[in-house]
């Protein structure tokens, strides 16, 4: 079941997968499923349009943004296509990939606290782990 209504114990993944975040991913998404997914991807999204932002606006070199040994394959300026300036922010957002992953762990737990004291959250969850449970039927 990738959604839980109920409330889980307080911080479960962050005792049982202590140095592997792959595992704690994995609790977190059976923990915490939608809220989980929905607050990975804003990140993701995010960071993505920030560096993209950064990129289209000439900032990479005033706030030195770009690490050196990506510097001299992504030389985005002016006249960048709206593709490259996709493809180098998306390189960007992917060297964070460490950062955004711990916030994750860090954050929806507390997250979720926080939505399921809400009922149209608790609705939404129920409504969507019935799709799920039939789908898998």
């Amino acid at each position: 079941m990738l959604i839980r209504a109920s409330h889980p114990p307080k911080h479960r993944h962050q005792e049982s997968n202590e140095g592997n975040p792959a595992q704690a991913v994995a609790v977190l998404l059976t923990e915490y499923g939608l809220v989980f997914v929905v607050f990975h991807y804003t990140i993701f999204f995010a960071v993505w349009a920030a560096f993209y932002f950064i990129l289209a606006a000439g900032l990479a070199e005033k706030i030195e943004c770009v690490p050196d040994f990506l510097a001299k394959y992504i030389a985005v300026g002016a006249d960048s296509t709206t593709g490259e300036l996709l493809a180098a922010s998306f390189v960007l957002m992917e060297l964070v990939g460490p950062a955004r992953s711990a916030l994750d762990i860090a954050a929806t737990p507390t997250i979720a606290r926080a939505l399921r004291k809400q009922r149209w959250w608790l609705s939404l969850e129920n409504a969507i782990r019935s799709m799920f449970d039939s789908v898998k039927s």
